[in-house]
């Protein structure tokens, strides 16, 4: 029918139930669900349809019961059922299985983990049930067996090596959404929690720039990554990037999980890194490379600094001369040489270009320049001047590294014979 849309197939859930007992194998478990008000129960090899359902966002759960460890709840999409996603037409299913676990003791266990962790620090606990007080290291545990009846209990962290923290306690069952806390680990039958402790050691890094010429305002760009690199990862996946210049010679970081980094500059155009030092035995520059590879021990802040050294720049001066291969020599008043004057015929020129001829400035700083012709030769006038990077040459604007050519052109003016008679 024209302009009547078709409506979206109906989906269903199916609930299963897997019941391991062998002393009540007609147990049955309460289910709460959207499409039923008051829930259903179901047993050992027992299934739900909920029937048809929009496409939608579904709970499903099920009621603790004493005794009986939920030990897997899943659904066939790879969905949660306590958040299954129903497509138009699409049928889910989704078991649960419990294990009877009545009067079966349960178990605790601790886990360490560290970082940085190639350490050897030790962290102290207390417990309020069999493990008493003990100690672990990176990657170690400790476990009860399953000796435990059911009931509250504790552990705590009571000790560290100075300069680590407690970054984050995690205790999770072995029962399917059932997480603890370590201070009320509340025990069921048969139940095993296991509860991992990580710590963290902290350090700083501190990189600093200098450059040659001192002052120099020129910013360089940073990368930081976690890790040892040979070479810079690339940018989008630096842990840090920042820019140093004059006004802002170093950059201290946050706190930093102890342990390795490298550290790499992006020299600018014009600029050598001469050296990269560390103050610090267990990190090293390395300037051909670019980076500082660092070590941050617990508590320590790493200072590492990059020198640059500038390439000095250099003017090239052409003369070209239409016609060609003129044997008089053009006159030339450069500031590099020192003032240029505003009244060339005062001063003693700078330098001379026959046609064809280039003149080198030699190094120079960063700056403005600027280069005139003189004098012409008689019978000669100027014709274009320019130079490569798009400057005048009463104005040029020179980089560190750069060579800029400028080219002076003269035309010979046209002759005229007279004839008296």
């Amino acid at each position: 029918v024209i302009g009547v849309s078709e409506k979206p197939n109906p989906g269903h859930i199916i609930v299963k139930k897997v019941a391991e007992s062998d002393e009540e194998p007609n147990r049955t478990f309460t289910f709460s669900a959207p499409w039923t008000p008051d829930g259903f129960k179901l047993g050992d090899g027992g299934a739900e349809d909920s029937g048809p359902l929009d496409a939608d966002v579904y709970v499903v759960t099920e009621t603790r019961e004493e005794g009986w460890g939920l030990t897997d709840a899943t659904c066939d999409d790879g969905s949660d059922p306590s958040e299954i996603h129903l497509d138009p037409g699409e049928t889910v299913t989704c078991t649960f299985t419990n294990v009877d676990r009545r009067g079966q003791p349960g178990s605790i266990v601790v886990r360490q983990r560290a970082f940085p962790s190639d350490t050897d620090a030790a962290f102290g606990y207390e417990t309020d049930f069999t493990l008493g007080d003990f100690s672990l290291k990176h990657g170690s545990s400790r476990k009860t067996g399953p000796t435990l009846q059911p009931g509250r209990y504790e552990i705590s962290q009571v000790s560290m090596p100075e300069h680590w923290e407690l970054d984050g306690v995690t205790c999770e069952s072995d029962d399917y959404g059932q997480d603890e806390k370590p201070e009320a680990i509340d025990l069921e039958w048969g139940e095993q929690v296991t509860c991992t402790f990580t710590n963290k050691a902290y350090g700083r890094l501190t990189i600093a720039r200098t450059t040659d010429p001192a002052g120099d305002p020129q910013p360089f760009e940073f990368g930081a990554f976690r890790g040892r690199h040979d070479q810079p990862p690339g940018t989008a996946s630096a842990d840090a990037t920042f820019r140093l210049n004059d006004e802002r010679a170093q950059q201290t970081s946050g706190r930093l999980v102890a342990g390795a980094y490298s550290v790499f500059e992006t020299l600018p155009f014009g600029w050598d890194l001469t050296a990269v030092e560390c103050r610090d035995a267990n990190s090293r520059g390395a300037s051909d490379a670019g980076r500082a590879d660092v070590k941050i021990d617990p508590g320590e802040t790493v200072v590492c600094t990059f020198a640059n050294r500038a390439r000095p720049g250099r003017i090239l001066v052409k003369l070209e001369s239409d016609p060609s291969d003129w044997p008089e020599a053009c006159a030339f008043d450069a500031s590099w040489a020192g003032a240029v004057s505003v009244e060339p015929d005062l001063v003693e020129p700078d330098f001379y270009l026959l046609d064809g001829e280039t003149h080198d400035s030699g190094p120079l700083e960063a700056g403005s320049y600027s280069v005139f012709e003189m004098t012409l030769p008689q019978g000669w006038e100027p014709a274009s001047s320019a130079c490569d990077d798009g400057s005048d040459p009463s104005a040029i604007d020179l980089g560190w590294g750069e060579e800029v050519t400028c080219t002076f052109g003269m035309r010979g003016l046209p002759g005229r014979i007279v004839i008296d008679h």
